[in-house]
This record gives C-alpha cells, sequence and structure tokens, in this order.
C-alpha cells in the first residue's frame, strides 16, 4: 500500500469500478484488465510529508457562512495530522488532481485540543463544517469573531460538547469539554 485517494460518487453514477485491487490511485496493484475503471480524482502518496499520510479521511464541500472556504472538499489523513482542502470544481471524473496542489489548512489550528487523528466530518443544519477527532474532540469551522463572513481569516477551529451541541455524529458521548 503506497498511495491513499478520494473517488468521487454522484447521484448516478451507481456501479462505478474504482479499481481494487487491480489499481491503488492511479497505479497498478495487483494487476488485470483496466477497461472500465473509474479513476481517482485525487490521491496522495503515503509519508510523513504535509502532503501525505497513510489513511484517508473522506470530507465535505463546504457550503458554510465562511465565503473564502465555500465550496473546498475539505478531507484529512487519520495517521498524519494533516486537514487538507480541494477546491470541488477542481475534482474532475476525467482526471486526478496532485496532492502537490492540496491546500494545507494550516489556518484549522483549534482554540483547545489537537486535530491529529481525523475520523470524521460532519456538518449541522447551518453548513457548518465539524470535524471529529480520535480521542473523542470535536472541532467546528468558523469566521474569526467580529470578521465578515467574507473575510478570508478562518478562526481558531472551536472545540464543542457534543452533548450540548445540537448534532448527532455516530454516537460520540461526553468527556470532550466545554466550547
Amino acid at each position: 500500500d503506497m498511495i491513499e485517494e478520494i473517488n468521487l460518487a454522484r447521484p448516478g453514477d451507481g456501479g462505478a469500478n474504482f479499481g481494487w485491487p487491480i489499481m491503488e490511485g492511479t497505479q497498478p496493484y495487483d494487476g488485470g484488465p483496466t477497461a472500465g475503471l473509474t479513476a481517482p480524482v485525487a490521491e496522495y502518496r503515503h509519508g510523513p510529508g504535509a502532503r501525505e499520510g497513510e489513511s484517508v479521511t473522506g470530507g465535505h464541500v463546504y457550503r458554510g457562512p465562511l465565503e473564502s472556504l465555500r465550496g473546498e472538499y475539505v478531507f484529512a489523513d487519520f495517521v498524519n495530522p494533516n486537514v487538507w482542502s480541494v477546491a470541488s470544481s477542481r475534482l474532475l471524473p476525467t482526471s486526478t488532481f496532485p496532492s502537490s496542489e492540496f491546500r494545507i489548512r494550516t489556518d484549522f489550528v483549534p482554540n483547545a485540543g489537537t486535530i491529529d487523528n481525523v475520523v470524521s466530518f460532519g456538518v449541522d443544519s447551518a453548513n457548518n463544517l465539524y470535524i471529529v477527532d480520535f480521542d473523542g474532540d470535536v472541532f467546528v469551522i468558523e469566521p474569526t469573531p467580529g470578521a465578515l463572513a467574507t473575510a478570508a481569516s478562518v478562526a481558531a477551529p472551536q472545540r464543542v460538547h457534543v452533548e450540548a451541541a445540537s448534532l448527532v455524529l455516530a454516537g460520540l458521548r461526553g468527556g470532550m469539554g466545554g466550547r
């Protein structure tokens, strides 16, 4: 295993064959016929670098109040503490987006806790993006307080207490600390 991939499955794409184990990303893996396989829309190599990792955690296209992030597909690596985004308009079924162009989300530094083992993403009814970490922390991405939603600045992701937040995330419970 040397590559992590992101695949695009749209309504009507049922039956797409993403190629495992014949292919790993765009690279041959176990071999076999490649006709009819659907290539990934993005991929990255295994490693410790800023645009590398070991296990992709799929994300969401951001549709929340922060205009500068709107339309970005936000995703992460579970093993390495990397969170990235890519303009969703650039993720096309006809090409594979290179990791060299991933936007490293260095602005996603929380006010408390650490985003280091992302297991899931979620959104609420206001389209705010939540990041769920393996240790139980849940973070919300919001504009910098006092800044316009059109500003390019992202506030420190706020750690939220799951029981106090009006959201349900796959049965996570307690122990996360206050917001």
